[in-house]
């Protein structure tokens, strides 16, 4: 399993130039983008058409504003003409040279104003036509816009995956500060996208991937040996953009193998995690919830309940787990449904028989390959 990018986000540039390297990067991402052609990987940069945030923002917009930049707002102004091509510029640069596959483009400004003398209608506008533009250049580029987007399917013409809302990393519900953080990223994911836009796809958000690193809060250590949860619990949302936040040097052996196991399972059943939707309730009422996939070849389920509730729902899990057999063999037109169960000892793809019992935590329903 290879890593298709290794992404720099906010702090590679000068604040106190207009996206230029800081001294840091002398030769700007070329020994960093020979270094994981060595891994068979690319790079992907992040950067952010208002300008960021903070004193890194105030930064660029005061070296900005100095040499005639559009700002509106106080923040870059991507429709301006002059803004719109030193942008571009960078970006392309970023392609030829370096060979960025992947950009973060986190911030893509107003959607209700326009720069006098532009091309574009608004800000967005003008990031739906950079964003084509640059796909001319590179067809496989991978787009994430992150802040300033809304859970819409339109974004998906031209993006390949939105933010989910909310904090970064923050916490909820019950359980150890690892529980708590998978408690609140899903449940950010169902208050912001799963109610506000329940037609966009779960497979096309940014969720912020998984967290184990030292400066991460609270999530720099694993003392209930929740991270394969959170690994699996990640995957099973059956999103594309598969981040990792960690300090690798944090993980054992057993993390590492955990993440293998689950982002092989990932890519193997990719044909059918690419239709996932969300099951249940809302993780910040503590409610059982899940995802389900579909594809002419095979069905996943994937669910849990949150910790420190599960006893209460193991019934109600099991009998979800039920009718979704139920539906899986009237749907795909078997009547042989297999679980894999995803507990914390046992492998993602063991065999339980139909109708049996699911250990606490994670657990997958699936229809074996070769079924129809």
């Amino acid at each position: 399993m290879t890593l298709d990018s290794y992404l720099f986000d906010d702090g590679w540039d000068d604040p106190a130039s207009l996206w230029n390297f800081h001294s840091g990067f002398p030769q700007g991402f070329a020994n960093v983008a020979k270094a994981a052609a060595s891994y068979r990987a690319g790079i992907g940069v992040w950067m952010s058409p208002w300008g960021g945030y903070g004193k890194p923002k105030q930064d660029r917009v005061r070296f900005g504003g100095e040499q005639g930049f559009e700002i509106q707002d106080g923040g870059f102004a991507l429709s301006g003409p002059k803004y719109y091509r030193r942008f571009d510029e960078v970006c392309r640069r970023m392609m030829t040279e370096f060979g960025v596959n992947q950009f973060k483009f986190d911030g893509t400004g107003n959607a209700n104003k326009v720069s006098p003398g532009s091309q574009f209608d608004s800000d967005f506008d003008a990031a739906i036509h950079l964003i084509g533009d640059l796909r001319q250049a590179r067809p496989d580029l991978y787009v994430n816009l992150t802040t300033g987007t809304y859970p819409s399917p339109f974004w998906l013409r031209y993006a390949d995956s939105i933010w989910r809302g909310g904090e970064d990393h923050d916490f909820a519900g019950v359980g150890t500060w690892r529980q708590k953080w998978i408690t609140y990223r899903d449940a950010d994911t169902f208050r912001h996208v799963v109610s506000a836009g329940p037609l966009f796809p779960i497979n096309s958000l940014m969720l912020h991937g998984m967290i184990y690193a030292s400066k991460a809060k609270n999530l720099g250590d694993d003392p209930a040996s929740d991270f394969r949860s959170e690994v699996r619990d990640y995957f099973g949302t059956g999103t594309q953009l598969q981040e990792m936040y960690i300090s690798p040097n944090l993980l054992s052996e057993q993390n590492w193998d955990d993440l293998a196991e689950a982002a092989k399972w990932s890519r193997g059943n990719a044909a059918t995690l690419v239709d996932t939707h969300w099951i249940g309730g809302d993780p910040a009422k503590l409610e059982p919830y899940g995802w389900a996939a579909w594809s002419p070849a095979k069905a996943v389920r994937l669910g849990g309940v949150v910790a420190g509730e599960r006893d209460s729902h193991t019934a109600q899990s099991q009998r979800q787990a039920a009718e979704f057999r139920h539906r899986c063999a009237a749907g795909l037109g078997t009547a042989s449904a297999c679980a894999a169960a995803l507990s914390r000892h046992e492998s993602l793809e063991e065999r339980c028989e139909a109708g049996g019992g699911y250990a606490d935590g994670w657990f997958a329903a699936r229809i074996p390959d070769g079924s129809v």
